[in-house]
C-alpha cells in the first residue's frame, strides 16, 4: 500500500480560509493545476508542466531565515484578499515545512 504524502498540496483550513500547502520536492505539475493561484515561497525546483499556464503571486524567501520586512503587507494586501474572494491558493516552499508553515502560522496570527 502506498503511503500518503501530505506535502502534495493538501487542503489546510485556517479560520474561514482553505489553503493548499505543499513542498516542491513532493509536488507534481498536476498538483500545481489544482490551484488558481500559486504562491511559491521558493524559486527552487518548481515542477511547472510544459505548456501550462499559471497565475503566480511570487514571494521567494531565503530558507532558514526570517520573514521579509514587507511580510505583513504582502499577506494583508495580496494573499488574504485572494483567500477572501474564494480563490484556490497553493502556497509552497521546498520541503513544505518551514516557509510554508510560516505562511500558515502568519495567517493564523493575523
Amino acid at each position: 500500500m502506498k503511503k500518503h504524502n501530505p506535502h502534495t498540496g493538501d487542503s489546510v483550513k485556517i479560520g474561514p480560509y482553505e489553503i493548499l500547502a505543499g513542498g516542491t520536492m513532493y509536488l507534481a505539475s498536476a498538483d500545481l493545476g489544482k490551484a488558481q493561484v500559486l504562491i511559491p515561497l521558493t524559486m527552487k525546483d518548481i515542477p511547472f508542466g510544459f505548456g501550462a499556464y499559471y497565475r503566480v503571486l511570487a514571494c521567494p524567501m531565503e530558507d532558514l531565515s526570517g520573514v521579509p520586512p514587507y511580510w505583513q503587507e504582502f499577506l494583508e494586501g495580496a494573499a488574504i484578499p485572494l483567500l477572501k474572494e474564494g480563490t484556490t491558493v497553493l502556497a509552497f516552499c521546498f520541503a513544505g515545512h518551514g516557509r510554508t508553515g510560516t505562511f500558515l502560522a502568519s495567517l493564523i496570527a493575523l
